[in-house]
């Protein structure tokens, strides 16, 4: 039967007319769907709305001022961190509300447990994020220098002294590294780190750190130089 050209054909005409029924009724099966999202959704709308971007972040600002409980904290930076990812609208938002000084005295807070790791990595990722579309460094206090070398040197995760490392490039960038190499203690932990905790970073992360260090001590001869 399969091999009669009336069957052959009449199965043809069968998949071309189902192809334009679908394609005809396309937009109103799409509309039928979102409708019935909604009305799974309690109030519709007002639900949808709490999921843009733009009202995550404003929670999770508010949030972060105002909360005490660690798990509360840790969803906030977690929001925080997805939305600057994607939009700078919530970037500026960060900056405009002066909630990167929050984060930083979150940073500050942090010690070398489990939780804290995966709220470190959560809170860098979102510096780093903001700085790769706004200007983050001139909002930044020059101490904040010395906090990202302080989780450097006592960090032993990977991920999270790669990200602590890139901002603290840009810093220093940003800094002319004035702070830094006019500072004989810090040059001092970034060659210890060096020296002695090349296990706690990737190839490349060692790589940048060196270079870092090299351009630190190059940067220090011609000022020392140029006093003589």
């Amino acid at each position: 039967r399969k091999q009669d050209p009336r069957y052959c054909l009449i199965k043809m005409q069968t998949h071309v007319r189902g192809f334009l029924i679908r394609k005809k009724f396309y937009k109103k099966r799409k509309e039928i769907r979102i409708r019935a999202k909604r009305k799974l959704i309690p109030n519709g709308d007002v639900a949808l709305q709490k999921l843009k971007l733009k009202d995550r972040t404003a929670r999770a600002i508010e949030t972060l001022k105002t909360s005490k409980r660690w798990s509360e904290i840790l969803h906030a930076v977690k929001e925080l961190e997805i939305c600057t990812k994607y939009s700078l609208v919530c970037c500026k938002a960060v900056l405009g509300t002066g909630s990167h000084g929050v984060i930083v005295d979150v940073i500050c807070s942090l010690n070398r447990s489990a939780p804290h790791i995966i709220v470190l990595e959560s809170a860098l990722k979102t510096l780093l994020q903001i700085s790769n579309f706004l200007d983050l460094f001139s909002h930044m206090e020059v101490e904040f220098t010395k906090v990202l070398i302080d989780k450097i040197h006592f960090g032993t995760d990977k991920k999270v002294n790669f990200s602590a490392l890139v901002l603290l490039e840009r810093q220093i960038k940003h800094d002319k590294g004035n702070y830094v190499a006019g500072c004989a203690d810090l040059m001092k932990r970034l060659r210890l780190i060096r020296d002695k905790r090349d296990k706690y970073f990737t190839p490349k992360s060692m790589h940048r750190l060196k270079y870092l260090i090299q351009k630190l001590e190059s940067d220090q001869n011609v000022r020392m130089n140029s006093i003589l």
